[in-house]
């Protein structure tokens, strides 16, 4: 824990996503550097674990377990935070979600998962170098992930486009 806490002082939480292809890594994995940072930053970093592919689709293993810790840290950290260490508050009003790689994808993933639930999306979302075009093997559909939910987001290919253009 940094040694500048301010007693009584909310901190901003950052969830942590670490990537991994949806099917390796661990919370462990993120850089203790870019948590250095955040702390720096005046903000409490929480790296979070979530299940894996092929034991679960996306939507239920990685998609459902990152919203699921969303709605835990705005509603429960900010009252463990105190007991954990004095002085330390967590602020549930403000969040960020950040993710490397295909954690950055489930981070992204929070701007319309969080709907489904009721819960408020991150008050910003940071990707680093993540996917964001999925396509079959053969190149020839589109693969997204689709949501049972009516507030679908909608997504607009257009790369097929842009490469008969070329």
């Amino acid at each position: 824990m940094p040694p500048d806490i301010t007693p009584g002082k909310k901190r901003p939480i950052a969830l942590l996503i670490h990537g991994g292809g949806h099917v390796m890594f661990t919370r462990k994995e993120v850089n203790l550097k870019q948590i250095q940072l955040l702390h720096a930053a005046g903000s409490l970093p929480v790296s979070v674990d979530y299940r894996f592919v092929p034991e679960l689709n996306i939507i239920d293993g990685p998609m459902n377990d990152v919203c699921e810790a969303l709605g835990w840290a705005r509603f429960q950290l900010p009252e463990l935070a105190p007991t954990l260490a004095l002085g330390f508050e967590a602020d549930g009003e403000k969040l960020g979600a950040v993710g490397w790689s295909t954690g950055g994808t489930l981070a992204m993933t929070l701007a319309y998962t969080t709907a489904q639930r009721r819960l408020r999306a991150p008050e910003a979302i940071l990707a680093f170098y993540c996917p964001t075009h999925y396509e079959d093997v053969g190149g020839n559909a589109p693969s997204i992930p689709r949501h049972p939910s009516p507030h679908r987001m909608k997504i607009m290919i257009i790369s097929r486009v842009s490469r008969r253009n070329r």
